[in-house]
């Protein structure tokens, strides 16, 4: 009964504190274009848990795990898992993001700068692949001291609306998920647990280093991963009910 105890609500005291830290330093930083030389280093991180790291992610950990279970079956929790993480980026990005209809701040920004028309933006350019296109030489005779080159090609890029973050939503799906299964196969799994946190932070708090989200956008963002990546949880123990043996 311990352990069946221990392996819910040891994720969930990691993930809660994770919550606290990013709702604590996105309330206590004030928004800013940044500087040139980070740049670099938030794309790479806010680009962590995009297509690629999130197929390897899944499929080196049920991998290991079935090899260790020694129960093939295991494997089939790789489609499952891209299945679910696909369904929910799709219905952010193409539902709930669209209903809502809340620009990004870099949007809202070149408003103020008198760079564009964000009303008539959004109303002649419906979707993602004309919003670049008109937004291209728009952001491009804006000065590079002001916004720099790297931020202005991301800036092009994410035309999309800003609430909640895809980004900080689909890290905090991986992250809680693989934490929840990571307790519930595995003892002594604090570090990666930590370190999965970590990730799902960084990322959320990126996009806000970005200036392609606003706080609220990636806490609430972070708060559905969380439930998604529970929920993802639920699913794949009623799939391997017999499957829980720590090792």
């Amino acid at each position: 009964m311990e352990l069946a105890k221990n392996h819910i609500h040891r994720p969930f005291l990691y993930l809660s504190a994770g919550l606290l830290i990013l709702i604590s330093y996105t309330s206590l930083t004030s928004m800013h274009i940044p500087a040139e030389d980070n740049i670099t280093l938030y794309l790479m991180v806010s680009d962590a848990v995009l297509t690629i790291p999130t197929t390897l992610l899944t499929i080196l950990f049920w991998v290991i795990t079935a090899y260790k279970f020694k129960k093939p079956k295991l494997l089939w929790g790789i489609p499952l898992m891209l299945f679910f993480y696909v369904s929910a980026t799709y219905l952010n990005e193409l539902f709930l993001k669209e209903q809502i209809a809340s620009p990004r701040p870099n949007m809202v920004w070149m408003m103020e700068h008198h760079y564009l028309n964000m009303e008539e933006f959004y109303e002649q350019h419906p979707t993602k692949i004309l919003r670049r296109q008109a937004l291209e030489p728009v952001v491009n005779q804006i000065d590079s001291n002001i916004v720099p080159l790297a931020l202005k090609s991301h800036w092009i890029h994410e035309t999309g609306y800003s609430f909640p973050s895809g980004h900080s939503e689909h890290a905090w799906i991986l992250c809680s998920s693989l934490i929840f299964l990571l307790s519930y196969f595995y003892k002594r799994v604090m570090l990666f647990n930590l370190l999965l946190v970590a990730l799902a932070v960084a990322v959320s708090l990126s996009r806000v280093l970005l200036y392609v989200h606003r706080p609220i956008d990636v806490i609430v963002g972070a708060l559905m991963g969380v439930v998604l990546g529970y929920v993802l949880f639920l699913i794949l123990q009623a799939i391997f009910p017999h499957e829980h043996r720590k090792v």
